[in-house]
């Protein structure tokens, strides 16, 4: 019988309320545990390769966020 994987806490990662996939490998998340926290509804995908935790306030913008994640010394 296969054993249910642990509970992953995204507190456990240094990362921001909104992040890109690059941040998160870094901090130690790899694919596989970007997907099941997205599974679990720890955090959410809002565009190709950048995620935010649920826990964090709903952004004004999402297109904003992407931009300021993307480029972030870029003049908007």
């Amino acid at each position: 019988m296969a054993r249910s994987p642990a509970a992953i806490d995204i507190n456990d990662f240094e990362l921001p309320a909104a992040f890109t996939a690059k941040q998160a490998a870094t901090a130690g998340l790899s694919r596989a545990l970007r997907a099941r926290l997205v599974e679990e509804g720890a955090i959410t995908f809002f565009a190709k390769g950048l995620y935010r935790r649920t826990t964090s306030p709903e952004p004004v913008d999402l297109d904003l966020l992407e931009v300021a994640l993307r480029s972030p010394r870029a003049t908007i």
